[in-house]
């Protein structure tokens, strides 16, 4: 629309593009595209980086956000190779991938945190192995942004990334951030406000991804997001969460017949911490847990894959606290699961 309306929401939306091409590293705020979501985002990449016969080569702990639209593509001839690699181990999972690189793959699609465990894989040493190869990658950073520095760096040709995790946007916001280096086919098409004679969709980014009324509410949101981010800072949030993991941890720990998933060295790993109740269904506790109060997931995550890969085909309990969680919370948490337990 025209107008002081129009030029408003055309602020909110040239706003959230500045601040999200400053925060991950983008060429420019035309190289930051708005959608629904990360599973939006990472199909409008995947699908369009991996041609007809592609080989497109991936962790074991991705989400389904990237492993469904990869089994989508298998009528393209489409054919994917996963890293294998035991959970929090970085030496066997760039081992593996240094080795798988050495077959040509013609993709690379990595998480940056594994959402079932928080284990922060070695993305930034695969994005330059990755350069050095010339295959491009595609980075979900889903559960990394907001919580550790991570961005368009050298070899990574697209960042895809949620909005209502740590960069603390409304739900149904995502973002698509791009090197520049690559054209992609359109996901959607139709109206974009400008150009309406054209049948086509605009060559250029960021309109030739986003088809229809935008979401200014929810850019509106995620930008304010952002900028409270900015405002906190990434070093107090990373520091903030590593304290309450650790009291989470030697909380765990403690009581009789919990398995907990965390890494040896805790810089590896965000505040997403997995447990287990020997014997117990994953569900079942957290189902418990969720009638005395506590909020949290049990299951698969959605990420079956993830949990495959760490020998716990049943799925965990996954705990997630956040800048906003305190060590009292932490405490009332390990007293309530002691109490589920008991009962």
């Amino acid at each position: 629309g025209g107008g002081k309306t129009g030029e408003k929401a055309e602020d909110i939306l040239y706003g959230l593009r500045h601040r999200g091409a400053s925060f991950f590293g983008a060429p420019g705020p035309e190289q930051v595209i708005l959608t629904g979501n990360a599973t939006q985002a990472l199909n409008l990449a995947i699908k369009g980086m991996a041609g007809e016969g592609s080989k497109v080569l991936i962790s074991g702990y991705e989400h389904n956000a990237v492993t469904r639209p990869l089994h989508a593509l298998k009528h393209r001839g489409v054919k994917t190779q996963v890293i294998a690699s035991p959970l929090f181990d970085r030496e066997r999972f760039l081992r593996n991938f240094r080795a798988a690189l050495w077959e040509k793959p013609d993709l690379v699609v990595l998480t940056c945190v594994s959402n079932a465990y928080g284990w922060i894989l070695p993305f930034r040493e695969a994005a330059e192995l990755c350069r050095r190869a010339g295959i491009p990658l595609i980075l979900d950073a889903s559960q990394a942004a907001g919580h550790i520095p991570v961005g368009i760096m050298p070899g990574v040709a697209f960042l895809a990334t949620a909005g209502h995790k740590g960069l603390f946007g409304p739900g149904g916001t995502g973002l698509l951030l791009s090197s520049g280096e690559f054209t992609l086919p359109t996901l959607l098409e139709g109206g974009t406000g400008n150009d309406s004679r054209n049948p086509e969709m605009p060559e250029l980014p960021p309109e030739r991804y986003e088809a229809g009324t935008p979401n200014l509410p929810g850019a509106a949101g995620l930008g304010k997001g952002i900028e409270f981010v900015e405002s906190v800072g990434l070093s107090k949030i990373r520091s903030h969460e590593m304290e309450l993991s650790a009291h989470l941890r030697e909380g765990l720990w403690r009581i009789p017949g919990v398995v907990t998933y965390a890494a040896l060295d805790p810089r590896r790993q965000t505040g997403v911490l997995s447990f287990n109740l020997r014997g117990v269904d994953p569900m079942a506790l957290a189902q418990k847990l969720a009638e005395m109060g506590v909020v949290l997931r049990g299951g698969l995550h959605c990420a079956p894959m993830a949990h495959d890969s760490a020998g716990n085909p049943g799925g965990t309990v996954r705990i997630s606290p956040s800048v906003f969680t305190r060590k009292g919370e932490i405490d009332e948490f390990l007293y309530r699961l002691r109490g589920a337990i008991k009962t």
